[in-house]
């Protein structure tokens, strides 16, 4: 969340543009991991708090410089924020929330570009590999344990299995669907896919 409380810090009305520039500069130089908000501050010549400002976090940075606002931490979140959210109830509520993020404009036309050149380019795929990473196997492990923790039946697969289980059916309906566009899951309905999206969480978590 961005950190808005204490007002804006001064700085030029480029800077937001220029802190965008210098991240992409940097991430691109040195990934994902080796790029720091302080370093990016530095080489956008603005001060730190003033990244904090218009961004708040790493994550919110990346997303924004390099995949147009696409951050699959947010889909997590966005789940955990659900009223009864459980074990039992996540496959259903996971998939529509994952396809329907997916289903945008925004994602459509903004974020596929960008997951198409990062198969076509080592240092691009390395740099959004590192970040799908963080954002899908942390995000996932954390609401995991969470909704676990309350639940009381008896887990069939290890929390290290789900976790593998979930990464790899989101990221596999990832690239299948919207980015190498394969039938039949190219051709199917929202809701069609949804539902085998779901069918297929079920499966990783059982």
């Amino acid at each position: 969340m961005v950190n808005k409380q204490r007002g804006r810090p001064r700085g030029g009305s480029d800077a937001r543009e220029n802190i965008i520039q210098a991240a992409k500069e940097l991430f691109a130089e040195f990934g994902y991991k080796g790029t720091t908000l302080r370093r990016i501050a530095a080489e956008a010549g603005i001060d730190h708090s003033l990244v904090n400002y218009y961004f708040g976090t790493k994550e919110n940075l990346f997303s924004e410089a390099v995949l147009g606002g696409f951050s699959p931490s947010a889909i997590f979140k966005a789940v955990k924020a659900v009223p009864g959210i459980s074990l039992a109830t996540l496959p259903r509520i996971l998939s529509r929330t994952f396809v329907a993020f997916c289903e945008t404009s925004n994602f459509q036309n903004n974020v596929i570009p960008t997951l198409k050149f990062a198969l076509e380019d080592d240092e691009a795929r390395q740099l959004v590999t590192g970040y799908m990473e963080r954002e899908i196997f942390e995000e996932a492990e954390k609401l995991y344990f969470e909704l676990r923790s309350r639940s009381s039946r008896p887990m069939g697969a290890s929390a290290h299995e789900a976790v593998i289980g979930v990464s790899t059916v989101l990221l596999g309906a990832l690239v299948s669907r919207y980015i190498l566009r394969t039938d039949p899951h190219a051709t199917m309905s929202s809701h069609e896919f949804r539902s085998v999206t779901e069918r297929l969480l079920k499966g990783a978590l059982s």
